[in-house]
């Protein structure tokens, strides 16, 4: 039995190469954006020529998401958002529009203990509970106050 293997490569159909600039001027927002897969995307997104609206806990986080963005002579900027807070992604939301304009979705934000629910405590089930399904529900909601793509 083989076993299984982690793809850390872009599917060709979406890499940047591919795209070219196909989104010159179009703005993404990236959730959970400081690090890991959502600074990826959001990286990859400056790659093609998007504006980027980069969402994570704190600003602080995502300095070097802001950097490695700018690097591709796009806009880059950081919003603290805690996407399970319903009234805060609202707010961020349309000052994203305010300051970058109609947008493009990457609901990414999201959290795995990777443990069997038996051994996680009742409030870090929960938060993941929030952030995994609340969170992207609330983005969903909150985007189309937006002019979006």
């Amino acid at each position: 039995m083989s076993r299984p293997s982690l793809n850390t490569e872009v599917y060709p159909a979406i890499s940047p190469e591919t795209l070219g600039k196909a989104n010159q001027g179009k703005v993404a927002v990236v959730t959970g954006a400081a690090r890991g897969i959502g600074k990826a995307i959001a990286e990859a997104l400056a790659k093609t020529g998007a504006h980027v609206a980069l969402l994570d806990l704190d600003v602080e986080r995502q300095s070097q998401a802001k950097a490695d963005c700018e690097r591709h002579g796009v806009k880059a900027i950081p919003y603290a958002c805690d996407v399970t807070k319903f009234d805060l992604v609202e707010k961020v939301f349309r000052q994203i529009v305010t300051d970058l304009g109609p947008v493009i979705l990457v609901n990414n934000a999201g959290k795995n203990n990777r443990l069997p629910m038996i051994m996680e405590t009742f409030d870090d089930f929960w938060a993941a509970i929030d952030l995994n399904l609340k969170a992207v529900s609330y983005a969903g909601i909150g985007a189309p106050l937006l002019t979006v793509y």
